[in-house]
């Protein structure tokens, strides 16, 4: 390694230090406003994505999109499956509200990434893994409590089931904005 190759790997270790520490003290921000809560952090960044207008919270449904179209969001982290596993699982509760009444035309799902996964993933460079289901389309992925979807993070998963959530419904985000706003 030459002098100046060796100076610009100092250079780039540096400004690559100066990003981690950057990124940490975001994170530590976001971890540390309980307030925001998660579903609020959830429907502030699919907000943020689409141009979706944020609804009060005693609404029916999350984000209202230009189109009328109106989405309920749901944000899960990445739980220890079973206690000593390395399995991770997303767990979206009361997805069609405390009482049932949610109204929405679409459901959209949003997972932290099980960082084994992180580039088996549609969107592999997002943090987050996005399932966007029109009303009715997840049925056939709500657990037989009736009002929740508990789903393994495992991008390959073993059951037909649950592998139509992944090959069907997973969605980045450069395409979500666009889902959202047609008009069908």
């Amino acid at each position: 390694v030459g002098m100046n190759e060796a100076e610009q790997l100092r250079e780039d270790n540096e400004r690559l230090k100066a990003r981690v520490i950057e990124l940490e003290r975001k994170l530590a921000f976001w971890e540390g406003h309980t307030t925001l809560g998660y579903g609020a952090r959830g429907e502030q960044l699919v907000a943020a994505i689409t141009g979706g207008q944020l609804t009060h919270h005693t609404e029916l449904f999350d984000l209202e999109m230009s189109n009328g179209a109106r989405v309920e969001v749901k944000y899960s982290k990445a739980n220890v499956s079973v206690k000593g596993s390395p399995g991770r699982r997303w767990q979206w509760n009361k997805i069609y509200g405390q009482a049932g009444g949610k109204k929405y035309d679409y459901l959209l799902l949003i997972g932290e990434k099980d960082e084994r996964h992180w580039k088996d993933y549609r969107d592999s460079d997002a943090p987050y893994v996005l399932f966007l289901l029109k009303r009715g389309d997840e049925r056939p992925f709500v657990s037989s409590g009736g009002n929740y979807i508990s789903v393994g993070a495992n991008p390959l998963p073993k059951t037909v089931r649950y592998r139509a959530l992944f090959e069907r419904h997973q969605i980045s985000a450069d395409a979500l904005s666009e889902a959202l706003q047609r008009d069908d």
